[in-house]
């Protein structure tokens, strides 16, 4: 305006009016340039949103492609097992691409023209406008082909088989997914595709019955089976369970709501007209804890069936019923003793934990009488003061004890979100240890007048002295839990004491694991790095080792069995099998050379057994050698010749799953 004021000053007045058409004229000049101004500011604007939807979109796309590829990798991480077990010969490409192509085809299919007409997963509307939504479709053949296996340092140390009873595939599947975005009431869908690449390498137990592979399969899973406190990782990326997880995983789930237990409501209970009293559900509606203790009268003389939401602690009390009642929890039942002035009864009671169950006792003993015990697993441990070995943490008395079952899923979300301790559940072993087992730790079993012990196809036993101290939590699972006189001095807990009373048994499936230990000084070393334990390491002293004492009619049958030194005492007409591997590393006779057999001592050797005949000859004990375990006789150590197991003939050892060829950029309006 100041130079529109200055240019007017400079010219003369007229009387023809060309000073007002100059400063019309002007005024227009500045409303043009500052309309495009306007116009240049709105259009950038206009181009700032486009981009930030675009960046939106973006983020979209690239979140539909990690959850397809999160989906896809949790479907073959579950599958694959079954798929190369299906495939029967593992090395026909086409046949696993076959069973893998049925697998997806009952998840997602797609028309003749490569439309998707049922996805695999289907999202929720997501976005800060709930704008975005997509789904996943497979649109084409998978593919497999054969890729390059991995030994030694490049999968952290397994090597324990040949390079040539390893083989790899890469299973290739072609992924569609579509992004569906609606904008100002339309909706504009946006094609992307991948290819989703999943690796998998697994361990053949051999080739032909004739194959002299050092290091079986089952070997291997016993190797990994047998670890207790063990700090090296060598069978971890195996996905091979070990004892030391097992009995941390379940003490895990005893203990995750530990801080959010409720005390037995004795009043509702004595309230409810039925039969069955239903607890553990807050008005909150979320799960709880439940823990009976001597603050409650109703088990002295349990008159209704006790159903609980979550776990149940019964904790130095009696449980007793006149009739039969059953007690059970969706999650866990936990026995814990901590008052050692007083044992403990169950009388006449079923019990049921989906998830497992864990007993605790401190110098005293719990009595189970006609009772009968559904759980997968179970974890025994016991804290005793002197060497008193023959106090009993655990009496079974004419009791049934099923370890055989499989569980329906407890879901530790339906605990409020005040626990301290890490959901077991997503612990990826979380499955493996719900397929059943037993554990003793430092102590004393006896079972008595029929009673009966099962354990699954899938199952582990382990006899050990390394215990867990409940007070202290899962990182005392170990050999040394006791306290000497020199302060600050560990000694090695007490050993376990397993005693099958007249016709009692427990009886594990052929093909399932079981492992009786030694206490040890230090980390045992793994099979897999090329190192036996050196025995220097064992407490080897006969009132430190294990002991398993088996009475006239009395039967202990476990499957494919780890033995190092414990102390055996067979009485006439009493049994004793197992089931050995080829490769006899984790085998030790002391138990032979030492022990008391009167009775049938039954060892199953697989495709001749040459390994253990030789042990047994070097070791100087004679044997049968025969077909049939029928022919068994008292105080005679019997090798009865199988052709095999039912153990899976191979495990898959390595996965790896990635996405390639991802095409973001192509786009359909409707």
């Amino acid at each position: 305006m100041k130079t529109l004021q200055k240019t007017i000053k400079k010219v003369d007045t007229s009387e023809d009016g060309s000073v007002l058409l100059l400063a019309l004229g002007l005024i227009v000049l500045l409303f043009v340039v500052i309309t495009a101004i306007f116009y240049f500011a709105l259009s950038t604007q206009k181009m700032i949103v486009q981009a930030d939807r675009y960046t939106k979109l973006k983020d979209a796309k690239s979140y539909a492609v990690e959850e397809s590829k999160a989906r896809l990798t949790t479907l073959f991480d579950k599958e694959i097992t079954e798929l190369l077990e299906d495939a029967h010969d593992k090395g026909k490409d086409s046949v696993l691409a076959q069973k893998i192509n049925c697998l997806i085809g009952t998840l997602s299919s797609s028309s003749s023209s490569g439309q998707m007409t049922q996805p695999f997963f289907s999202s929720k509307s997501f976005g800060a406008s709930k704008q975005y939504r997509f789904d996943v479709g497979i649109v084409d053949q998978v593919k497999v082909d054969v890729t390059a296996t991995y030994s030694g340092a490049e999968t952290g140390g397994w090597s324990g088989t040949k390079p040539r009873d390893q083989e790899a595939r890469q299973i290739k599947v072609p992924v569609n997914i579509v992004v569906v975005e609606e904008k100002e009431s339309q909706k504009i869908k946006h094609n992307v595709s991948t290819q989703f690449v999943y690796e998998v390498q697994w361990e053949n137990e051999s080739r032909t019955p004739t194959s002299q592979a050092t290091q079986p399969l089952v070997f291997g899973q016993l190797d990994a089976w047998r670890n207790i406190f063990y700090t090296h990782y060598t069978n971890a990326e195996n996905n091979m369970l070990s004892a030391d997880t097992w009995a941390r995983l379940l003490y895990r789930g005893y203990k995750y709501q530990s801080k959010n237990q409720v005390s037995f409501n004795e009043t509702n209970y004595n309230q409810t007209p039925t039969d069955t009293y239903r607890f553990g559900y807050e008005k909150n509606r979320s799960v709880v804890d439940t823990k009976l203790t001597k603050a409650t009268t109703v088990t002295r003389q349990l008159s209704k069936n006790l159903i609980g939401e979550g776990s149940i602690i019964i904790k130095d009390v009696d449980l007793k019923s006149t009739s039969k009642k059953t007690v059970s929890a969706d999650n866990m039942i936990a026995i814990i003793n901590d008052d050692s002035s007083s044992d403990t009864e169950i009388l006449n009671i079923d019990l049921t934990a989906t998830t497992g169950m864990f007993l605790s006792s401190f110098n005293q003993k719990t009595r189970i009488n006609s009772s009968q015990i559904t759980t997968p697993s179970w974890l025994i441990s016991q804290k005793r003061r002197g060497k008193n070995i023959k106090e009993a943490a655990l009496v079974l008395d004419d009791a049934t004890v099923k370890l055989d079952t499989v569980p329906t899923k407890f879901d530790y979300n339906l605990y409020l979100k005040t626990s301290t301790q890490p959901n077991p559940q997503l612990d990826k072993q979380w499955g493996d240890m719900l397929k059943g087992g037993l554990i003793i730790g430092s102590s004393v079993v006896e079972l008595r007048n029929g009673t009966s012990i099962t354990l699954g196809s899938q199952s582990n036993f382990m006899l050990t002295s390394a215990a867990i101290d409940e007070s202290i939590g899962e990182e005392s699972f170990s050999y040394h839990n006791r306290v000497g006189v020199v302060i600050g001095a560990t000694l090695p807990n007490l050993p376990s004491v397993l005693k099958i009373g007249k016709g009692a048994r427990i009886i594990q499936a052929p093909s399932a694991l079981s492992f009786i230990d030694v206490s040890k000084k230090s980390r045992r070393v793994s099979s897999s790095e090329n190192s036996t334990q050196p025995k220097e390491s064992w407490l080897d002293v006969s009132n430190e080792r294990n002991r398993i004492e088996i009475a006239s009619g009395g039967k202990l049958a476990l499957g494919i069995t780890g033995i190092e030194p414990f102390d055996l005492i067979l009485e006439k007409d009493a049994e004793f099998s197992f089931y050995v591997t080829r490769d006899i590393t984790l085998f030790d006779p002391t138990f032979i050379k030492e022990g008391k057999i009167a009775g049938k001592l039954i060892i199953y050797a697989e495709n001749g057994g040459a390994e253990l005949l030789e042990c047994l000859k070097q070791s100087g004990i004679d044997y049968d050698l025969a077909t049939d375990a029928a022919i068994a006789r008292n105080g005679t150590i019997t090798v009865v010749k199988k052709n095999g197991n039912n153990r899976a003939a191979f495990n898959v050892v390595r996965t790896f799953s990635y996405l390639v060829d991802v095409d973001f950029m192509k786009k359909n309006k409707n």
